[in-house]
């Protein structure tokens, strides 16, 4: 590889690497934050890496009356919408892959776009729409 190449390369690594971290930093501080105790959670002054470690919070939420209940509700409800909304796909996309019909490349225009669409776009119609 060419150096002026290298050079360019080492940008576009920098620059995906810092997307990367903006990516997963959510996701770490959802775990330092469910590991730290809760009077750390709560002071005003919050640091990348808690003074102390403990397991306290999962304890307490699974010591909850109902707490197997509503695991087992959640995954009967996620389940099913997962296996229910992946065989709808599945024949929607053989149906749109298979045949030919009137129609089907504005469909599949449309479902190109409003996947090009952020859901944080939709949110103020929705808001407007259920205050209606």
């Amino acid at each position: 590889m060419r150096p002026d190449r290298k050079k360019s390369r080492l940008h576009l690594d920098i620059l995906g690497l810092g997307i990367a971290l903006v990516m997963v930093f959510p996701v770490y501080w959802l775990v330092i934050s469910a590991l730290r105790p809760n009077r750390e959670i709560r002071s005003y002054d919050q640091t990348l890496w808690p003074t102390s470690i403990t397991f306290d919070n999962f304890v307490r939420a699974t010591e909850q009356p109902n707490f197997g209940t509503a695991i087992q509700s959640s995954l009967i409800v996620a389940v099913t919408a997962v296996v229910g909304g992946m065989i709808i796909a599945t024949l929607a996309a053989l149906a749109i892959g298979r045949f030919r019909f009137f129609g089907r490349k504005a469909l599949v225009l449309i479902m190109i776009l409003v996947q090009m669409l952020p859901p944080t776009a939709m949110l103020i119609p929705i808001y407007a729409q259920l205050n209606a």
